[in-house]
């Protein structure tokens, strides 16, 4: 979906929209858009250059160790093989709950160097921006976080 700025909504209840610079677009694009994760994830995958990337499917991740020089990965193949691989960056998108968090953060609170993202899609939201802007809205009960 085409978006062309961003809401932002204060704890008070107050709002700004920020449009984005329309000069940035190309040609008719808009300059924003918001993707489902499934559609994003799938557009990431197919991006991925296989001089850079090594893609491991239908295995299950057994560890996440930091080493000197970055990350060892231990993960079991369905047959039931362990495979270890090194690596030097690790972009664990396992969710909240899943092991690269366990394994790499030290403790259960979130640090100022690190974020958690949680996504969410809701049936029935109505009164949208006319020109799709994203919405932030920062609430008390939720900060430093927002929806």
């Amino acid at each position: 979906m085409p978006s062309q700025g961003i809401v932002f909504s204060a704890p008070n209840g107050k709002s700004i929209d920020v449009p984005f610079h329309k000069s940035k677009a190309i040609g008719n694009q808009s300059v924003g858009f918001v993707s489902k994760r499934l559609v994003f994830d799938k557009f990431l995958f197919e991006k991925a250059n296989s001089t850079f990337v090594t893609i491991f499917q239908q295995v299950t991740i057994t560890s996440v160790d930091k080493i000197l020089k970055g990350y060892r990965i231990t993960y079991n193949l369905l047959h039931g093989e362990t495979i270890v691989v090194e690596c030097s960056i690790v972009i664990g998108a396992d969710g909240n709950k899943g092991i690269t968090r366990k394994k790499l953060l030290n403790c259960n609170a979130v640090g100022k160097k690190s974020a958690i993202g949680l996504r969410a899609y809701y049936k029935g939201v109505t009164d949208m921006h006319a020109e799709n802007f994203f919405e932030l809205h920062f609430l008390k009960e939720v900060l430093p976080g927002y929806l």
